[in-house]
């Protein structure tokens, strides 16, 4: 609850009031972001640091868009 509350705050900070679709797509891929962040960085399919792989590049495609 409180990492959700933060992150809300970051991207009405960020991007402002009308980011919602936005702030909907951080608050899904962010937590994989961090698991794998603490995850054995081995690029296997369906291992956490994959899923957070994608997740990044997820993130990095949608901050492009928004730039």
């Amino acid at each position: 609850m409180a990492k959700r509350l933060t992150l809300d705050i970051i991207c009405s900070v960020i991007f402002g009031q009308e980011a919602g679709s936005v702030r909907e797509a951080l608050a899904t891929d962010f937590p994989a972001m961090v698991r794998a962040a603490l995850s054995i960085p081995v690029k296997i399919p369906f291992t956490r640091f994959s899923r957070g792989l994608s997740a990044s590049q997820r993130i990095r495609k949608l901050l492009r868009g928004l730039a």
